[in-house]
């Protein structure tokens, strides 16, 4: 995982780098729904509404995985960028509040996202 400080202008900014690894990597920007995105969460496409929402395996219409979170998205923004193909930091996703499991991880590489780091 690469994380990035800097300072502009008595401004202090953190990132932290979600890509990983050399690349290559595609990114789409999906609609997304009421709901806040956080950096590095794992992502899916809802089967009732075509919106992009936090990944949830235990609901059915939330369990295909189709991306990572690029950046931060507001509950009021309309969209959300996804990485859909390519390396991203291990130490960067989640699954809700959580890191992914083993099969979660697999989830992932399905749709050729790789976890690296």
């Amino acid at each position: 995982m690469s994380d990035h400080n800097a300072t502009i202008y008595q401004n202090s900014g953190f990132e932290r780098e979600i890509k990983g690894g050399r690349g290559p990597w595609i990114e789409r920007t999906y609609a997304k729904g009421a709901t806040a995105i956080a950096a590095g969460l794992v992502c899916a496409i809802g089967a009732a509404d075509g919106l992009a929402a936090p990944y949830d395996p235990a609901n059915a219409d939330l369990d295909q995985v189709k991306g990572v979170a690029l950046a931060d998205s507001a509950a009021e923004a309309a969209s959300v960028n996804l990485l859909v193909l390519g390396t991203v930091n291990r130490g960067a996703l989640k699954v809700g509040a959580a890191a992914p499991t083993t099969a979660q991880l697999l989830a992932l590489e399905d749709r050729h996202i790789y976890a690296v780091g």
